[in-house]
């Protein structure tokens, strides 16, 4: 990189003439003349003019430098100098100080410091001005962005950022950078700060003020809340864009191995087109579009300009580019599919409905994509789908296009008024017949604090609802939907799998409506709730609820078989759930019909060609002395089948009774009756480990088995680490082993909840070697640095055992090689609480290099966990 340290333009002094003899001169007032002579100073004149700067004279646009000149005479005294450039385009200059302006490519410009004495005296600087994919000339923030030209990264500091990209200011753009967030995000009064990228109509980056702006967001959070995130956001802002209009969030979520994470850097980008929005994200060949989004927040034909900022988050930004225009075409996919959530609609006259369209790529041109309507007198169509009915009744076809590509949706126009519905809180449409009205679902909280008659119906567009709701203490001040006064519906199907596009993955098929914030809020597709009046006479508020789900919305058509339950939670209290609340068994859940809502469908409609009928369930048990008899039902009009089960073998369930208790050595003898009558039935008692009817307490073992403990059972349940239940002693000068055979219940499934083993000596002054149930031995504590361990197994054990781990039986045998300075762990685990579960057997741990070999501890025991030893089985020599 070219430097000028200092710079110094010598300028050499011109004499003209061949001699400087000094002019004379005589007067005379008597016509004589007198010689007189007079000495004249020498000229003080421009020697030279100098320049010092010692920066790089490779600077980055949008930055300045610091220039320091001066004229040096030739009596030795300092001269004035006037600054110029050789381009205001690409740098001014004032007093020295030159500001390079956001040049658009790689432009060379000189800096003059001319003598104001003398100006043919001067001194030049001359700079390579480097074109930036970032506009630093109107970004903001506290940045640092000297390591951009080597490395192409700008540090920028925890606070309000914006560094906007250069050139991008229109409707079609994409940009992109790597950015690596810091460590120090947050404070203590915004838990939850936020950086991505901003497009707005600020030419600086400035958002929440007069101008327009939406934000592609990563949300942070702060330190102590969380590492790391998957989840990314894109939102508008209010309708005063005083705020970002956070209840209407759209976005996404990358993979774990994509996710963002402080001081691990990720790659975010966001590519306009138009009101077509495509969030990308990811890291090396996992980089790619996560979201595409249709937002009018902008018109089509509104520019905006585009920045990487956030606020209370410190991060280093680095390999920022961009395309614009015509170049952001290289982006797009090929479209082999187009598909509807749904084919055909009828709509009321005047009425409209948005078509919900999918292509098999997020990456399509959206100018590709068109929407032609056959008679567009019949249903006309914008090119977003949006589906006006004209006002006589009809048919006609909308086409979906995209090149060669198509799909075709059916419009029929209707004039039948059971199609045009208001959300008014009335129940004066069509749809409310009388049979709606009786075919109601009146529904109430454990207090009886509210009651709720609902009612619903259906026509080719969607589902209705309307609610009578009825509330002793009103709830409209809450601050969120659960506390407000509300109810939920779950829905379900024996055809189709109802979702709803709002809602996280998990809960797709709940809808909410509620009246919080004194307003009106509901996740269906439209809703209405009136204000809360007080009925004098009952004491109750009453509310009215009106709500809208379209089948596009539920992902299900017209001919979708429904099921609904409900519940409630006003004030955020007295939970109650309505009849078998969540149900995923169809038969089970209220149906919702053009009539109303009923238990069962009509048989005529549904059975006309034969029954379809759910799983059979035992109504009483065959024995040996009587038949038994099951039944199942139809599931759309109940009606019952029944079948006869054959009396056979005898019923051999009655409570065992013991004649010969099993021992540690031998299998017990019992006896089994039978349900139904007097037979009986001999059965074996496996041995129990755990009885030492041989106990010699002199010996202090079991004579028959030789174990050196008798049954014992030790719980700890406040997360104490007790190992120290069973505690044997041996002499580490000579080989021993250790064989214990326990059974260990957990009362949870967190990682303390098991059993613990340790190994040590009171030598090691930190203590040795840790086992638990879930995972590898964990150590060695301390033996003054010289005992290592191998992990055979590792966390594959804790993965494919943990299903059935939460109540185990466990064989382990601990041995010790002093001639290999080895500690092996051999454990079998069975499952008690999954019979289906495999025997994990040989789950091996191995410490290696143990060097003390005097007096060990072997103990185990329980971590919130109970611990039942049955027997202890040694060899060696105990102390």
């Amino acid at each position: 990189m070219k430097k000028c340290l200092p710079i110094t333009l010598l300028v050499s002094l011109l004499c003209f003439g061949a001699g400087c003899t000094p002019k004379q001169s005589s007067t005379s007032s008597t016509g004589g003349t007198t010689p007189t002579s007079s000495s004249v100073a020498p000229k003080v004149t421009v020697s030279s003019v100098e320049i010092e700067y010692d920066g790089e004279t490779t600077v980055l646009a949008g930055s300045t430098a610091k220039l320091k000149a001066e004229a040096k005479m030739s009596d030795g005294s300092k001269g004035k100098v006037e600054w110029s450039t050789s381009d205001e385009n690409i740098a001014k200059v004032n007093n020295g100080i030159v500001s390079f302006k956001n040049v658009l490519e790689d432009s060379t410009v000189t800096i003059t410091a001319t003598s104001k004495e003398d100006s043919s005296k001067s001194a030049s600087v001359t700079f390579e001005v480097k074109f930036t994919a970032i506009n630093f000339a109107n970004s903001r923030g506290n940045f640092d962005s000297s390591l951009y030209l080597e490395e192409n990264s700008v540090i920028v500091e925890k606070g309000d950022s914006a560094l906007l990209f250069n050139e991008v200011h229109g409707t079609k753009w994409y940009v992109e950078a790597d950015v690596t967030p810091s460590t120090d995000i947050g404070t203590e009064n915004d838990q939850y700060p936020k950086f991505g990228i901003m497009t707005g109509t600020d030419a600086n980056g400035y958002w929440n003020t007069e101008c327009k702006n939406l934000f592609y967001f990563v949300d942070a959070q702060h330190p102590a809340t969380a590492n790391s995130w998957t989840s990314i956001g894109f939102v508008g802002q209010n309708d005063t864009n005083s705020d970002w209009n956070w209840g209407s969030v759209q976005g996404g979520a990358v993979s774990a191995e994509n996710k963002f994470a402080k001081e691990e850097t990720t790659k975010m980008g966001l590519m306009r087109d138009g009101i077509h929005y495509y969030l990308f994200a990811g890291r090396g060949e996992g980089y790619g579009v996560v979201k595409h989004i249709i937002n009018d927040h902008f018109g089509d034909d509104e520019a905006t300009y585009a920045w990487f900022g956030g606020w209370q988050t410190a991060y280093t930004l680095s390999n920022a580019t961009y395309l614009i225009g015509d170049e952001v075409d290289a982006k797009y996919e090929a479209v082999s599919t187009i598909t509807l959530s749904s084919y055909e609609q009828t709509l009321y006259i005047n009425d409209t409905y948005q078509i919900d369209y999918k292509v098999d790529t997020d990456m399509y041109n959206p100018s590709k994509l068109t929407f032609t309507s056959a008679d567009p007198e019949v249903a006309s169509v914008t090119q977003t789908g949006l589906v006006t009915a004209g006002g006589a009744a009809g048919k006609t076809t909308i086409t979906i296009a995209y090149e060669d590509v198509k799909a075709e949706f059916d419009v029929e126009v209707t004039t039948d008024a059971l199609f045009k519905v208001e959300l008014d809180g009335q129940m004066n449409d069509l749809l409310w017949n009388e049979n709606v009205k009786t075919n109601k679902l009146t529904h109430k909280t454990g207090d009886s604090s509210v009651t709720m008659d609902l009612y619903a119906s259906r026509n080719s567009k969607g589902l209705y609802l309307f609610a009578d709701y009825y509330t002793k203490v009103d709830h409209s001040g809450a601050s969120d939907w659960w506390k407000g006064d509300n109810f939920e519906l779950r829905f379900n199907s024996p055809t189709a799998v109802l979702t709803n596009d709002t809602e996280p993955e998990n809960n797709k098929h709940q809808y909410w409506i509620s009246r919080y914030n004194s307003g009106a809020h509901s996740n269906m597709s439209s809703h209405f709730i009136t204000a809360p009046v007080l009925n004098e006479e009952t004491g109750y508020y009453e509310i009215k609820f009106e709500a809208f789900i379209s089948y596009a919305k539920a992902s299900i058509d017209a001919e979708t078989l429904v099921g609904l339950t409900i519940g409630f939670n006003p004030g955020g209290s007295a939970w109650t759930a309505g009849e078998n609340f969540a149900t995923n068994d169809f038969f089970k859940t209220f149906k919702i019909t053009q009539n109303g809502i009923v238990r069962h469908y009509e048989e005529s409609v549904h059975c006309s060609e034969g029954h379809e009928y759910g799983d059979w369930s035992v109504v009483t048990n065959a024995s040996c002395a009587a038949d038994g008899l099951r039944h199942r039902f139809c599931k759309w009009c109940n009606y019952e089948e029944t079948e006869v089960l054959p009396k056979g073998e005898h019923d051999f369930s009655e409570p065992m009774e013991v004649i010969t208790p099993a021992t540690c050595q031998n299998v017990g003898v019992g006896h089994v009756g039978c349900t139904a009558c007097d037979a009986h039935d001999e059965v074996e008692i496996p041995v129990d480990l755990g009885n030492h009817t041989a106990w010699d307490a002199t010996a202090g073992e079991c004579t028959d088995c030789h174990s050196i403990l008798e049954k014992t059972t030790v719980t700890d349940s406040t997360g104490g680490w007790n190992s120290t239940a069973n505690n044997i002693v041996f002499d580490g000068t000579a080989a021993w082993s250790l064989t214990a055979v326990f059974d260990c219940k957990r009362s949870g499934e967190g990682w303390g909840n098991q059993f613990v083993a340790e190994i040590f000596s009171p030598s090691w002054s930190n203590g040795g070697w840790t086992y638990r149930s879930d995972w590898c031995g964990w150590g060695p504590w301390s033996d003054g640095g010289n005992a290592t361990y191998t992990d055979v197994n590792g966390q594959g054990v804790w993965d494919d055992y943990f299903a059935g781990s939460m109540n185990m039986h466990v064989v382990m045998t601990v041995s010790w090689d002093p001639a290999a300075d080895t500690i092996v762990v051999d454990m079998t685990y069975t499952s008690l609480s999954r019979p289906d579960y495999p025997v994990v057997e040989d789950v091996i741990y191995t410490c290696k290099n143990v060097t003390y070999e005097g007096n060990m501890h072997m103990a185990f025991g329980a971590d919130l966990a109970t611990l039942t030893t049955y027997a202890i089985y040694t060899t060696g020599t105990r102390v």
